[in-house]
């Protein structure tokens, strides 16, 4: 599944997701695994290592989870769809974002 895990990294960071999530890996593996296979969170990880992911321990991922929760993690997020989709005002607020964050 090599190409196919290429392919969504690929697609991942087109999308600003990867920049939006900071660099986070634990997200980044959980959305790859939740395209793959939609599944539970326990599942995911089953997902990626029949991937060829070498994926975090499930302790890892529910400690992750409070965080990816948070509102100011899903407009990071939706600003950067926003901006990639070229969304009027979420774009502008996106391009803001980014200005103050130093990127």
């Amino acid at each position: 599944m090599g190409h196919l895990v290429d392919a969504l990294e690929h697609g991942y960071r087109v999308l600003g997701l990867d920049e939006a999530a900071g660099g986070d890996e634990m997200f980044r593996h959980l959305v790859l695994a939740r395209i793959i296979e939609p599944s539970s969170k326990l599942d995911s990880l089953r997902v990626l290592e029949e991937a060829g992911v070498a994926a975090a321990s499930y302790r890892t991922l529910r400690r992750r989870l409070p965080e990816y929760a948070k509102e100011e993690w899903r407009q990071k997020l939706s600003a950067a769809c926003a901006a990639h989709a070229r969304l009027g005002p979420a774009a502008e607020r996106a391009v803001r974002w980014s200005s103050r964050s130093g990127s």
